[in-house]
């Protein structure tokens, strides 16, 4: 069994397609809970012990995505984003039973964990309107308002568009 990778361009397509076929295209702060409930899924915050940042719960009864309560609302929008990577990108077929727990970055880094990373970035920051509002502003922070993200997401994702 072939497990199924992606490129940058790969990624950066995919989330293209889904900004589009929600109707997401278009807005400044793109609505990552609309594309979860589209996709089917269920958003809940929850409080988890220890390490981890959110969880998705697919199953016969239950199509759910949860967020830690104690998060920041931009990271609780990246991990929102990220998790739907992990919907979208590595489950082809939602009718069968998965689980997926997200822990905070520990410095280790897989290759789902960076595609995720990779897709949530570019859903929330889209390439075309990422450079222009970095054409207009140049300041990362002002960037990351923009975009309603952290200062982190928003300096790697410049940094991936080649911008700084």
């Amino acid at each position: 069994m072939s497990i199924k990778t992606y490129n940058i361009e790969q990624i950066e397509q995919i989330s293209n397609a889904v900004l589009k076929a929600f109707n997401e295209d278009n807005k400044s702060v793109i609505d990552v809970v609309n594309i979860a409930n589209k996709l089917g899924f269920e958003v809940s915050q929850a409080k988890f012990d220890g390490d981890i940042s959110g969880m998705v719960k697919n199953s016969k009864n239950e199509k759910k995505i949860f967020i830690n309560n104690q998060d920041i609302p931009s990271r609780q929008r990246f991990t929102l984003a990220h998790e739907i990577a992990h919907i979208l990108l590595h489950h082809d077929n939602l009718d069968v039973e998965f689980d997926v727990v997200d822990y905070r970055n520990n410095g280790i880094s897989t290759r789902k964990e960076s595609e995720a990373d990779s897709f949530a970035a570019s859903l929330l920051m889209p390439t075309e309107r990422a450079i222009r509002v970095w054409n207009f502003f140049e300041d990362v922070d002002d960037f990351a308002e923009e975009f309603n993200v952290s200062k982190m997401a928003a300096s790697i994702r410049l940094r991936n568009l080649g911008l700084i």
